[in-house]
């Protein structure tokens, strides 16, 4: 990090020993900052050599100084030679890019041990720059494990010292301490003094620390406080027993500041992260399921048990930071915590009343007032209210300005805007609809789709309405509809709910004509299908991926579904859903007028739907979506299994993946067959649908694989299942044509 607090420090050190000896203007740290870091070996021999290319050093006072000091400015050039990569620049096909190198940085890339040492022998003793030199010979002798040198310049130079140099030097001299325990507390002291060390010393240390067995090795309760810091850093899961005794050992530790934050992370994680995003927890703090298990149920169960522990623990939580105060210059902070911590424990009026008083200003700590104070009242007023709503707008469209203001304009991602922004709109979404305002809900959920939602695959299109592809009272999209075609925007709250991101009133009818067809409403779907232009379809490329193309090369809408369930041919394309609606109509029509011909129409209709199925080709005229893995059973929306479009209820399942109104159509259609022949028709689908079923489940158990015994299992269920329509029908004619199609049918007669 550019403004790092060792780059902080080491620039204030370089600008006193500027100014000491300093006739001209005064050096400030941020002069230092400026030639400092993020410049490289040639920007300072272009200055030194006075070439033009660096015309903003000729009026920074650190430069001015540091070229009038000929020892600080040969230093400079041999650290940044340091820091120089060494490797070849690569272009494409691995082939070494030819560089011209620059003639004057040969002096400044070779030779480093040689004219560190130099420089040291020739610096004053002790002083500034003999003392940078002694760290570049110290870092030296730690690349090449040459222990005796190590040891002479730390002990030299830095065993007692202050400052960055001195704590940079005891974590590279932490390994070649002999007592017993002393390498881990010099790590712990470097966590809290280096910091941009932090994840150096995480990846140096044992994944679990027992604070007790490096007691004896700390010279200090700073130093045990310290212990206990990287000991809670190290614990993935409930880390309050360590903080709270770093905390008691040394109030001032800035680490406990860093630990509490994290503490947060972490009870955000268990007890929120699932309910916005339908995401589990980074870390479980209960066992998984194991292979074989109902993953479904059991990731449920484990949710439920370890929900009730962290709430537990939270409490616990809050009760430590009631007796936390870090200082009197933190005090706001201290606050802030315990008022984050009320609010997490939906402790809403606590969390209003901490914050009430504090400044909601641009400051970090001014917006996090801003989201406390946000969310308390989201979560804790009447959402019914339209004053409530339009507060709650007010407060969500002044922290959209805040963070859109935040953004820098080259970055292509910012966390502040784009996750906070989101997740802020996605809590919203989540409060109204545990307050049974659905329609509000889906308008503030569609203000969060930068937020993952699931681990699954969705498209930006099904993304728009993925909210309400779930069964849902069809009051709820019929408002939804009506208020994307108003577009009110005569409230503070109505605002914020039109600067969603929202679908065309055309794709909210096919979805709520697609949720009709679900329901067999076909009333409804003809309805909202009607609504649609004749070529809206064929125009919208959302609706031509993956299907059949023809040999004219013109892509077609799905599959006809009125084609036989039992080897039928190649689909016919269809190219209207107004059409199948008003096919299925006229079939539903025919049916309940009983006889051959009702039983006929039956048969065509569960021909219809099994085709609709999972199990045919016509699938997507039910789904906006097909899983690679299919789902062994519903799954609660938000989640997805693969794909964001599969189902999330039961009925919608059975519908779906096992086709449940082409088994009642079956029935129907058996009930008014007299024909032979066409009750053999039925005979054998009602068959081929079993067994569909049956080999279904038994992939879905075994998350797609079938293992040797499982293919025995299935064929002897297959013959179990067709067996009795062979007897039956062996002699027909029918049955020998369907031979023709199923040779394994034959066998099963001789």
């Amino acid at each position: 990090a550019q403004a790092g607090h060792d780059r902080l420090r080491n620039t204030a050190a370089w600008a006193a020993e500027l100014n000491r000896k300093n006739k001209g203007k005064r050096v400030s740290a941020t002069d230092v900052m400026d030639i400092l870091y993020g410049t490289e070996l040639t920007d300072w021999l272009n200055a030194r050599d006075g070439n033009g290319q660096q015309p903003d050093w000729n009026d920074n006072p650190a430069w001015l100084a540091i070229s009038q000091r000929p020892d600080l400015l040969e230093y400079l050039l041999y650290a940044k030679g340091y820091e120089s990569p060494a490797e070849p620049v690569y272009e494409w096909w691995d082939e070494p890019a030819e560089e011209t190198p620059d003639p004057r940085t040969v002096a400044y890339t070779t030779d480093y041990h040689a004219r560190a040492l130099a420089g040291y022998q020739q610096a004053r003793k002790n002083s500034f720059l003999q003392e940078r030199y002694a760290y570049q010979l110290l870092l030296l002798a730690y690349y090449a494990n040459d222990v005796e040198e190590m040891e002479h310049y730390f002990m030299q130079h830095f065993h007692r010292a202050e400052g960055p140099l001195a704590d940079w030097a005891r974590f590279h001299f932490a390994g070649q301490w002999n007592e017993e325990g002393r390498y881990l507390v010099e790590m712990a002291n470097a966590l809290r003094a280096v910091p941009e060390k932090a994840l150096a010393v995480y990846a140096r240390t044992d994944r679990t620390i027992i604070p007790a067995n490096y007691l004896s090795a700390a010279k200090s309760d700073a130093e045990r406080s310290n212990v206990y810091a990287l000991a809670a850093l190290k614990q993935k899961g409930r880390a309050l027993a360590n903080l709270r005794e770093a905390y008691r050992l040394d109030p001032a530790n800035p680490l406990v500041e860093l630990l509490l934050v994290r503490e947060f992370n972490k009870l955000e994680d268990w007890l929120m992260s699932f309910a916005l995003t339908g995401l589990g927890p980074a870390v479980p703090t209960g066992t998984w399921p194991t292979w074989g298990e109902d993953i479904i149920d059991r990731q449920q169960a484990v949710r439920a048990a370890s929900y009730q522990e962290n709430r537990q623990y939270l409490k616990a939580f809050r009760a430590f930071l009631d007796t936390y105060q870090p200082g009197k210059t933190a005090t706001p902070f201290a606050r802030i915590l315990r008022a984050q911590a009320a609010l997490l424990d939906e402790d809403y009026p606590t969390a209003l009343q901490l914050t009430e008083t504090m400044p909601e200003d641009e400051s970090a700590l001014g917006r996090q007032v801003q989201v406390i104070r946000y969310l308390a009242l989201l979560q804790g007023g009447n959402l019914a209210d339209p004053q409530v709503q339009n507060d709650v707008a007010r407060r969500l469209l002044t922290l959209d300005a805040l963070l859109a203001a935040d953004r820098p304009a080259e970055a292509y991602y910012d966390p502040k805007r784009d996750k906070l922004q989101p997740t802020l709109s996605r809590a919203a979404a989540r409060a109204f609809a545990q307050a049974g305002d659905t329609v509000s809900a889906y308008f503030l959920h569609n203000r969060s789709l930068d937020l993952q939602l699931g681990d699954t695959y969705r498209s930006e299109f099904y993304d728009k309405i993925e909210y309400l592809d779930r069964p849902l009272n069809p009051e709820i999209i019929e408002k939804v509809i009506l208020l994307v075609s108003q577009a009110d925007t005569s409230t503070l709250f109505g605002r914020v709910l039109q600067s969603a991101e929202l679908p065309e009133v055309a794709v909210l009818h096919d979805l709520a004509g697609t949720l009709a067809l679900r329901r067999n409403d076909l009333q409804g779907a003809w309805s909202h299908f009607s609504k649609l232009p004749a070529e809206w379809h064929q125009q919208h490329q959302h609706f031509g991926h993956y299907r059949y193309t023809y040999g004219d090369g013109e892509v077609k809408l799905w599959a006809n579904p009125f084609t036989d369930m039992i080897g039928g041919g190649a689909p016919a394309p269809t190219l209207s859903k107004l059409n199948i609606v008003n096919q299925l109509m006229d079939l539903e029509r025919i049916s309940r007028q009983g006889g051959i011909e009702g039983a006929n129409a039956c048969l065509v209709l569960a021909e219809a739907w099994y085709n609709m199925s999972d199990f045919g080709d016509a699938w997507d005229l039910l789904s906006y979506g097909k899983s690679v893995v299919v789902p062994a059973g519903p799954t609660a929306w938000p989640n997805g299994y693969n794909h964001a479009g599969v189902p999330h209820s039961q009925h919608d399942y059975d519908l779906i993946h096992l086709a449940s109104r082409s088994a009642e159509y079956l029935e129907c259609a058996a009930a008014g067959a007299t024909d032979p022949t066409l009750q053999a028709k039925i005979d054998l689908s009602q068959r081929v649908l079993a067994y569909r079923q049956l080999e279904k489940k038994m992939e879905t158990a075994n998350y797609g694989y079938l293992a040797p015994e499982d293919q025995e299992n299935l064929a002897a269920a297959y013959t179990r299942l067709l067996t009795p329509f062979a007897d039956r029908y062996g002699e027909t004619a029918y049955f020998r044509q369907m031979t023709m199609q199923c040779s394994s049918l034959s066998a099963l007669k001789d």
